[in-house]
């Protein structure tokens, strides 16, 4: 019998996606940093620097997978201000320049106010793209009764259309996290989100029917609730969910 044909082989999996890949090349690219640095100071080649002080090349090495992973115009502008400030941080530690806190925070201030605009710039984009597309597209579909999400310098889609949903934690850093629940019901009449979002944004899309409660202090952030609530939904048996954490430089957006 002729031998069966092999099947082409798929690189694709689903642990190595866009944001996997991202991760494991920025973690690999910083223990190669760290490891040059370590080497180059024993061969006293660093021109008087300290090994550690090596580390602004990690965020030059991140600019440059956000901007040739990424798939947008903010991610390469994530990724230049990366550069940037790896850039910055090494020549003061060459002496070239002198940072000061007086200099840095104002700077800090500016760039968290462009990320947060383009932010919600993108934000108001995708809402487009979902009306014009089909439901589910480019979006992760789930039942499970949790949501636990990680973005790091990223962004992440999720729907859960579980019936008995419980709540969980969202961690947003520098990217974007879309939770939509507009299909999903509440366990036991009452779920909390912890959230934490620093120079990033939160996007959740609730039902009409849930009754929103908001507990946090934003620090230059904000929790923003702009859902449009049937009467129903402040009888004392409605279902009920829960936002609390910690927004600094960033925002969370509740809406249905």
């Amino acid at each position: 019998m002729p031998p069966r044909p092999r099947p082409p082989m798929d690189c694709r999996n689903e642990k190595h996606g866009p944001d996997g890949l991202r991760a494991g090349l920025t973690i690999g690219g910083a223990l190669v940093i760290m490891g040059l640095g370590f080497l180059l100071s024993r061969l006293g080649m660093l021109w008087g620097l300290e090994a550690w002080m090596v580390w602004p090349g990690i965020l030059a090495w991140m600019g440059l997978l956000k901007i040739f992973i990424g798939r947008s115009v903010q991610h390469a502008v994530e990724g230049l201000i990366l550069i940037g400030a790896g850039i910055a941080v090494e020549a003061h530690y060459l002496g070239y320049i002198h940072l000061e806190w007086s200099v840095i925070w104002p700077v800090l201030l500016i760039i968290a106010g462009l990320l947060v605009f383009m932010g919600v710039l993108r934000s108001a984009v995708r809402r487009s793209r979902k009306q014009r597309s089909s439901p589910g597209d480019g979006i992760t579909v789930t039942s499970a009764s949790r949501v636990d999400g990680d973005v790091v310098l990223g962004s992440r889609e999720e729907r859960i259309d579980s019936r008995e949903f419980e709540g969980g934690e969202i961690r947003c850093v520098m990217g974007g996290f879309n939770l939509d629940l507009r299909d999903a019901g509440i366990k036991d009449g009452e779920a909390t989100i912890k959230v934490k979002a620093v120079m990033g944004g939160i996007e959740l899309s609730v039902p009409d029917d849930w009754n929103i409660v908001i507990k946090g202090s934003p620090m230059l952030g904000a929790y923003e609730n702009k859902t449009r609530q049937r009467r129903d939904a402040a009888e004392p048996d409605a279902p009920r969910l829960v936002i609390e954490g910690s927004v600094v430089m960033g925002g969370v957006e509740i809406r249905n």
